[in-house]
């Protein structure tokens, strides 16, 4: 397979539509983490601090070049979801 290929119509549809499928698992995991970390009378809190974290890093992403942009302003943004 040619990797040339990848950056062709629809490859990187198709590679973004899995990767935001397999992190919004991962971010649903984080929730059900955090409920048994922190039990399930602080899940407001931590998920309040998950989200201005998730905050921070889209902030510290904005003024970036367009590669490190794009993945803190990815990962920041799945956080705040």
């Amino acid at each position: 397979m040619n990797l040339k290929n990848l950056y062709h119509p629809p490859a990187p549809g198709i590679l973004a539509f899995l990767l935001v499928f397999v992190v919004q698992a991962l971010g649903h995991s984080l929730m059900v983490l955090m409920e048994q970390i922190f039990g399930s009378a602080y899940v407001y809190q931590s998920a309040t601090a998950l989200g201005i974290a998730g905050a921070v890093m889209v902030w510290m992403g904005r003024n970036r070049e367009e590669l490190p942009a794009t993945l803190l302003g990815f990962a920041g943004g799945s956080l705040v979801w």
